[in-house]
């Protein structure tokens, strides 16, 4: 079977709901202008920034809902991206260039220095997404005065590699994991039905993007469900509560996300019934942690996802 254009079709299914909501920014992304924007990126890296199928692209940047943008513009020119992790100090950061050694490097304002930096070490293409003038080029700009090609692309091998994630293992040194079209199509069988995902849903990510539970867990899968994603720059348990409480319909979190909010006095179980699904994964989540929630008044089934999954109801 091969793959198709997961966000082209979408968008023609739902061309205006919302896909995104970059909470920090206010900038909402509806299906069919987030596959403009990837469409944007994609004829942008092509003929701008000179790069070729199959050629990585990094990422360095805080949380924000145009990765996405990104992540579905590689897709549509076949280039691979490979989202740092940007808690890394910079001779971290070094070595997993060496190592995927991408062609061109965007990045967030807040990690200026580091990307001149990274990017001067090995004649690398430096792309600024906001607030570097000096830049030798500008996302923000180059992605305006593209030919965006809307049109589903050409259906493709579903092996194909489309981003790298860069995980420790058990050595202690980072190695680059190949995620393929396929196995995010798998990711989305896996999860969507299991949550009863719909178009109705709205989640809240506060997971970081350089990790799989941040792009994961559940936000492809929600994305290609047609729902709502509201992307936080990083976890700030007052603000998530507050977004929880007024707007989310479904939620992933690792065990410290899930006590960080427990800890804050505004914490109400009650306010929290607008949440049908709580996920849990990276560790077991403390059975006095679930309790609490159903002490609050809160009904909660919680995913946990480690090597085995498994639901535990409260």
């Amino acid at each position: 079977m091969d793959m198709f254009d997961l966000l082209g079709h979408r968008a023609r299914a739902t061309p205006d709901r919302v896909a995104l909501e970059d909470l920090a920014s206010g900038e909402r992304y509806t299906y069919a202008r987030l596959n403009e924007q990837a469409a944007r990126f994609a004829a942008a890296a092509i003929e701008q920034w000179s790069l070729v199928p199959g050629e990585r692209v990094a990422y360095l940047g805080h949380n924000r809902a145009e990765f996405f943008a990104m992540l579905f513009g590689c897709a549509k020119a076949g280039l691979i991206l490979v989202p740092l992790n940007w808690r890394l100090a910079q001779p971290e950061l070094s070595s997993l260039l060496d190592d995927c050694m991408p062609a061109a490097l965007i990045h967030g304002d807040e990690f200026r220095q580091a990307a001149t930096a990274l990017a001067a070490e090995r004649s690398v293409l430096r792309i600024a997404i906001d607030g570097d003038d000096h830049a030798p080029r500008r996302y923000t700009h180059d992605l305006a005065t593209a030919q965006p090609d809307t049109r589903p692309v050409t259906p493709r091998d579903p092996d194909t590699p489309w981003y790298l994630l860069y995980t420790a293992g058990t050595t202690g040194r980072p190695k680059g994991v190949i995620q393929t079209f396929r196995m995010m199509l798998a990711n989305y069988l896996n999860i969507a039905p299991a949550v009863g995902l719909t178009g109705e849903d709205v989640l809240l990510n506060v997971l970081p993007l350089f990790h799989t539970a941040g792009i994961n867990l559940y936000t492809t899968p929600l994305l290609l469900t047609g729902g709502t994603v509201l992307i936080a720059r990083q976890f700030d348990p007052r603000a998530a509560l507050d977004v929880l409480e007024r707007r989310a319909t479904v939620f992933f979190g690792v065990p410290a996300v899930y006590e960080a909010l427990l800890a804050q006095p505004a914490f109400e179980g009650a306010r929290l019934d607008g949440v049908r699904s709580w996920g849990c994964g990276g560790a077991a989540l403390a059975a006095p942690v679930t309790q609490r929630f159903a002490d609050h008044g809160s009904y909660c089934q919680i995913w946990c996802m480690r090597k085995e999954a498994r639901r535990l109801s409260c």
